[in-house]
């Protein structure tokens, strides 16, 4: 959580349309949150706004460290890394879903 440059986890191509609202790719997520219901995990994810697949590119790299590929301190290292080759895959967009806008 917090304010990052979340370069690590855009898709690649996609700079030079953020590029002219001045923040790159620096987004603020005020929350992130997992829940357990029955067989499913619940992500929850509220931010000021979110770069193309940042938040499925968030969970593949998760997953990676469920399953025991990745540590959370390598984690953070590819948060501060700025560079997408670092992070996990993309997660499917099967059970991704936006739940409200905030203005």
């Amino acid at each position: 959580m917090g304010t990052h440059d979340f370069s690590s986890f855009e898709n690649s191509g996609t700079r030079d349309k953020h590029a002219t609202s001045g923040r790159g790719a620096v987004r603020t997520l005020y929350r992130a949150s997992l829940h357990q219901r029955e067989e499913q995990i619940l992500l929850e994810f509220t931010g000021d706004g979110f770069l193309r697949n940042m938040v499925r590119n968030i969970v593949g790299t998760a997953l990676d460290c469920g399953r025991g590929h990745l540590t959370p301190g390598q984690f953070k290292m590819i948060l501060t890394a700025k560079d997408r080759t670092c992070a996990g895959p993309t997660a499917p967009p099967h059970g991704l879903s936006l739940v409200k806008v905030f203005y």
